[in-house]
């Protein structure tokens, strides 16, 4: 009994020593864990991911902005370059209407210098400075439709050379061998058109407009014919296409089909040079506008790589922000859980470190209970011993009386 009692005590005693070794450890433990939740420090980080969060919504406006602008600026540049290639494609036609239209004057300008050139009489306009003296075709203006009637009215004389009025260059023709020259001298303003004339439908040196006062004007073949009979001495009658009735005889002076006359020639050619300034001063006007939309389209590529460049800046720096970001709060959420599991582990432990002190209680208790029955054993063996040594002498005694 006493041997079980000893058995009981050493368990007891090593159960207690099992658990005050649990419990230092288990407050060892704590004290760790206490310290480091004491250095996980997530107010400074909080600031730091508040500051970061602030950092990347101005960053995303930025963006936002540079982006718009960028947006802005390709806008216009597309549009530019829109309106630049029509204005291109513009300059392009003028240029080559311009072009066709200054060979079509050209070609004009010889054929009429070819049909008024005097070549007989060359030396002597060239002699008093006239070789360059208009004729009188290029200075009539003859209102539309007349043409053809002026022409057959006027013939020869649309070569003649217009000289300034008293200039007396008359008084040296006879210097003239076989040649045919024609002058006529630039006065205007000095006769009157006479109503019903030849002459209203010309503007032009006086002396044309007394030739064709005398020159009456019909509608039409019909008409013409029946004023023939009519007609003072002196008179005649002539239709737009140029057919002339006068007093005994007729003129008519159609052209050959595809052949234009000198005044149609005149009036197309005075056509074309209208044509060619305004279409000059297009072109002029168009080339000038190309170079400054070139111009404004390579300001605008400029302004776009710089709002480009300035959006890849915000881009970067709100990826990087964001990344960042995104670290930070990767390593809240990891000091949050790890501040959980602190807690946690430390309620447990305490929670066991409680039920450990109760456990040593209860083992204690047992203990003393052992204890206590190992004294009361202790007695009892002494008594046995006692009674034993006693016993032991009387068998000795009775050993020797039997010996």
């Amino acid at each position: 009994a006493s041997t079980e009692r000893n058995r009981e005590a050493d368990h007891e005693r090593a159960a207690i020593e099992v658990l005050d070794q649990r419990l230092l450890q288990a407050s060892r433990r704590i004290e760790a864990l206490e310290r480091e939740a004491g250095d996980i420090d997530t107010v400074s980080l909080g600031s730091e991911v508040a500051e970061l969060e602030s950092k990347l919504e101005a960053l995303t406006k930025e963006e936002a902005s540079a982006r718009a602008g960028l947006d802005e600026v390709a806008g216009e540049l597309a549009s530019s370059r829109t309106a630049t290639q029509e204005s291109s494609d513009r300059l392009s036609r003028i240029r080559r209407d311009l072009h066709g239209r200054e060979g079509q004057l050209e070609s004009l300008r010889s054929v009429q210098k070819a049909a008024l050139d005097n070549r007989s009489a060359g030396d002597w306009l060239k002699g008093r400075g006239l070789e360059d003296a208009p004729r009188l075709a290029a200075v009539l203006e003859v209102e539309a439709g007349w043409e053809a009637a002026v022409e057959v009215a006027l013939g020869q004389w649309l070569q003649s050379v217009v000289v300034e009025g008293g200039s007396g260059h008359g008084r040296s023709v006879g210097e003239l061998e076989r040649a045919a020259l024609d002058l006529v001298e630039d006065g205007q303003g000095g006769v009157a058109p006479s109503a019903g004339s030849l002459a209203e439908k010309v503007r032009g040196p006086d002396a044309v407009i007394s030739w064709l006062n005398a020159i009456g004007v019909a509608d039409d073949l019909g008409q013409a014919w029946s004023r023939r009979s009519k007609l003072d001495p002196g008179q005649s009658v002539i239709t737009p296409s140029g057919e002339w009735f006068g007093d005994g005889w007729v003129r008519v002076g159609h052209a050959q089909p595809g052949e234009d006359g000198v005044l149609e020639r005149e009036r197309m050619i005075a056509q074309l040079e209208k044509d060619v300034a305004r279409l000059s001063k297009e072109e002029s006007e168009l080339s000038a506008q190309v170079t400054a939309q070139k111009e404004s389209i390579a300001d605008l590529e400029r302004m776009v790589d710089e709002r480009r460049d300035a959006l890849n800046k915000a881009l970067r720096g709100r990826n990087e922000t964001e990344n960042l970001l995104n670290s930070r709060r990767a390593s809240m959420d990891m000091l949050g859980e790890r501040q959980r599991a602190v807690s946690e582990e430390i309620a447990g432990l305490k929670q066991q470190i409680g039920e450990d002190e109760k456990a040593v209680r209860s083992a204690r208790a047992r203990l003393e209970t052992v204890l206590g029955a190992m004294a009361g054993l202790k007695g009892d063996r002494d008594e046995l011993e006692a009674r034993r040594s006693d016993l032991m002498v009387v068998r000795d005694k009775a050993r020797g009386e039997l010996g």
